[in-house]
């Protein structure tokens, strides 16, 4: 297997790992799976994000993991719901996070956390997304910290 970015063969040992973070307050509609895409490159070892995206460079053992935090709140009402899940190939593959509103409550702000390993194979693609059905579109707040996206070969 070849780096992407240099004409070497990556090791068993040599780190692959991506973290991005957004201060883009994406929109995520009602009743959608959407891809989290976020642009701003903390660490990318092999360059292999896009839009979001990972694209394993090497077959191993990865973990993915990401953080989201609504804006506001959506009224949420009793069993409204949000997930954060891993997608590979554009299949969902593991819930990493899920949120169910118990009661109705106006001044909520649900945020998700999740981690999951998966195997992927070199070429296979990775991606978090977002599912709410809170009646409307809700955004994600614009602070970095609170909204990121990492993946990191495990083995």
């Amino acid at each position: 297997i070849r780096n992407k970015d240099a004409p070497t063969t990556i090791s068993a040992t040599e780190v692959v790992a991506a973290k991005y973070k957004s201060t883009a307050g994406q929109s995520i509609s009602d009743s959608t799976v959407t891809a989290l895409t976020h642009a701003t490159k903390v660490y990318d070892t092999h360059n292999a994000v896009s839009s979001g995206a990972f694209t394993a460079p090497t077959s191993g053992l990865y973990q993915i993991e990401g953080f989201a935090f609504w804006a506001s709140s959506a009224g949420w009402s009793s069993l409204e719901v949000t997930h954060m899940i891993a997608y590979i190939d554009g299949v969902g593959d593991s819930y990493m996070s899920s949120w169910t509103g118990q009661n109705a409550v106006a001044s909520l702000q649900p945020a998700l956390y999740g981690s999951t390993k998966v195997w992927l194979n070199a070429g296979q693609v990775a991606t978090v997304r977002i599912f709410q059905n809170s009646g409307g579109a809700l955004t994600f707040t614009t602070n970095a910290d609170q909204n990121w996206i990492a993946f990191t070969r495990i083995k």
